[in-house]
């Protein structure tokens, strides 16, 4: 699933010519009142927190939607793309049906380009970091207030001190801004970006004080129609009963983590790490108690500190530490677990999910180490008979190779345009690329230190002299041609080095043609490697070398060059 929170594109109850839409960023979403009564759509959302009613009125306007199992995630983090898109559907701003290159990590294939796009277009937002837009990066607060003033087109008076004063004053102004203490560089909730959204839409409505008076649960005064509405909503919790929990377990936090992809990647020293797999278990004979979950690793890794262990419902389970009791490898992490907060039931499938805690590289954590799970157990009691029972997930899960590293390489994008005239000629330019990465600690490096590229061409075009340079740097590297393959070995630091920031490298070559007219060039970094076989790019992090990156093949295709 691309989001953690499902967004659908509410229509338009407003016709809006094209010539309209250059003059109007922001519509308001909803032409008729809102309805802000109490709802029961999620488990994990309590009616009586602050939050409650700003969930409620989005889901009920089309704004949002659980991602599953009646679940709304408030306590979990929120990133730009999410909330980007969640602002454009409040304020009701026009969204183009394709996507666009509007950015260098902004493709038109991903699901939240249009809305990123129309956003850049209409200075709701700009690029950052050297242009780009990372919309991985979880929204601040600030952000998060630039984004709804300039789409709902507020007042903006310059205020002096932080960059974001001049947009939360606005939003203050008119009593939309989050009546809480909080730093405008605070990462939101999606609790807290509903609630925030939410007040912009009441507002817009002329029904901020409503929504004011319900997010303290004073539904009373809203509305005369909040006691059938509460009846229906009690009607709904009882029906629902079978999607709830003991209060143990529903009180059990969230994974406030995004991702949900579980593939071979890099893990960093000192952080919790993606998803290194999961395991499902199916039982015939009896509903079951889990009490412990075993999890044994393929070799022992002194790294890792610790595995947190969540269900299929994104609930935390517990934190499964290393078992030295019955284990003279280090290589079994236990977790035990209360009775009655993870049950299967007979012949429904459950599943588990796993996070690996690693060590900082100052408190023993080491790079370059292989990270995989070869296999999990679950210790168990009958609900029915109370045997034991010592279940194996199913054979089917696959658990992939992670390795750690004190830095990585996150995107590589082509820097250049996607097509441009071929010219046949000595020194021209014939691929641009910008490598970003991303470190643990001071001291690590991110460098770049060979390259090898594929020649992707027509009309027999020729290559020689080609060499490898960047901005700024007088400095160029030679590399060699062989074949259908250039390769930069031995790449300074002075060129690849990403460690301070992201860096474009730019490859260059003398050109020549037998038939120009009928000819074409692209270079492309093809290979993204494996943790056991090289790619194209290989980069250490200051103290161990790889020859791979986390990335789909092809890693990067460069400008498309045709006369």
């Amino acid at each position: 699933m691309h989001e953690f929170l499902i967004f659908y594109i509410h229509s338009m109850k407003f016709p809006i010519s094209l010539s309209l839409v250059t003059m109007l960023t922001a519509l308001p979403m909803v032409a008729s009142a809102l309805m802000i009564t109490p709802a029961d759509f999620y488990n994990d959302v309590r009616t009586n927190s602050f939050e409650a009613a700003g969930i409620n009125l989005l889901t009920r306007e089309n704004i949002v939607k659980g991602y599953g199992s009646r679940t709304f995630g408030p306590t979990r983090v929120i990133n730009r793309a999410e909330f980007l898109k969640v602002a454009v559907l409040a304020s009701g701003m026009s969204v183009s049906s394709v996507g666009q290159n509007c950015f260098p990590d902004v493709r038109a294939t991903h699901w939240f380009s249009p809305f990123v796009c129309d956003a850049k277009e209409h200075g709701v937002v700009k690029g950052v970091e050297n242009g780009f837009f990372h919309p991985e990066y979880t929204v601040t607060y600030g952000e998060a207030l630039k984004m709804l003033t300039l789409l709902f087109e507020y007042d903006i008076t310059f205020a002096s001190g932080h960059w974001a004063e001049q947009y939360y004053k606005a939003a203050a102004a008119r009593g939309v801004d989050l009546p809480i203490t909080i730093d405008l560089d605070r990462p939101l909730t999606r609790g807290q970006a509903a609630r925030l959204a939410a007040a912009f839409v009441a507002e817009s409505q002329g029904q901020l004080e409503q929504l004011r008076r319900a997010e303290k649960d004073q539904y009373s005064s809203v509305s005369s129609s909040s006691s059938s509405q509460t009846s229906s909503s009690n009607s709904s919790s009882s029906s629902s009963s079978s999607f709830s929990s003991s209060s143990s377990v529903s009180n059990r936090p969230l994974d406030p983590m995004s991702d949900t992809m579980t593939r071979s990647q890099f893990l960093l020293l000192g952080e919790t790490s993606a998803i290194l797999g999961s395991a499902k278990f199916f039982i015939e004979e009896e509903p079951i108690d889990v009490k412990a979950i075993s999890i044994n690793l393929v070799s022992e890794v002194p790294t890792v500190q610790s595995f947190l262990v969540y269900d299929d419902e994104r609930r935390l389970l517990g934190r499964a530490m290393l078992n030295t009791s019955t284990s003279s490898t280090n290589r079994n992490y236990r977790l035990e677990i209360p009775a009655g907060t993870f049950i299967i039931d007979k012949r429904v499938q459950r599943s588990v999910y796993f996070r690996a805690q690693l060590s900082m590289k100052d408190a023993g954590g080491l790079g370059n180490q292989n990270v995989q799970i070869s296999n999990v157990t679950v210790l168990a009691n009958g609900v029915w008979s109370n045997d034991a029972y010592t279940k194996a997930s199913a054979s089917s899960d696959v658990f992939p190779i992670f390795v750690s590293a004190r830095s990585t390489i996150t995107s590589v994008v082509n820097a250049g345009q996607t097509n441009a005239p071929l010219v046949t000629s000595a020194n021209q330019m014939i691929g641009s690329f910008t490598f970003t990465g991303r470190k643990t600690d001071n001291n690590a490096k991110i460098n770049v230190t060979t390259l090898v590229f594929q020649i992707e061409q027509t009309g027999t075009v020729t290559l020689s002299n080609v060499k490898i340079g960047t901005s700024g740097v007088p400095d160029r590297t030679d590399c060699i041609v062989s074949g259908s393959l250039v390769t930069c070995n031995s790449i300074p630091e002075s060129l690849g080095s990403l460690t301070d920031g992201p860096r474009t490298i730019v490859v260059y070559g003398d050109v020549a043609a037998a038939d120009p007219a009928h000819a074409s060039l692209r270079l492309t970094l093809n290979e993204s490697g494996s943790s056991s076989a090289a790619g194209s790019v290989t980069w250490t992090d200051g103290t161990s070398t790889f020859t791979w990156v986390a990335k789909d093949a092809p890693v990067v295709m460069g400008t498309y060059y045709k006369y």
